[in-house]
């Protein structure tokens, strides 16, 4: 089951209450499995930011608006005034800020 209280902690009230409120819109106290779970992990990302460390080989989502815009890359370099490099499968490899990248399970 995902930890709210984990998952927000250092975040402002409001980013908590906003993910609560999903959280019992689309569940009723049920345990989640780990397709839901990272369903979640990325709805979450779209209202609070992470404080997610973001290791060389750690799979990504780059979710910019709201929506994912490329999926399925990996974390090549992270560097805090360029961001995080991730490659992609199709080829090629951006910059992108933490706060748009969404962990995959």
């Amino acid at each position: 089951m995902i930890n709210v209280e984990q998952i927000c902690r250092n975040h402002d009230v409001a980013a908590q209450h906003r993910w609560i409120q999903l959280r019992h819109i689309v569940m009723h106290e049920s345990v989640l499995d780990s397709e839901m779970n990272n369903i979640f992990s990325s709805l979450m990302a779209m209202f609070v930011g992470t404080n997610e460390q973001f290791e060389p080989g750690l799979r990504v989502n780059y979710v910019p608006r709201g929506y994912v815009e490329k999926f399925d890359g990996t974390v090549v370099a992270c560097d805090r005034a360029r961001g995080v490099l991730v490659a992609w499968p199709r080829g090629g490899a951006d910059w992108l800020p933490e706060h748009a990248l969404a962990v995959i399970g």
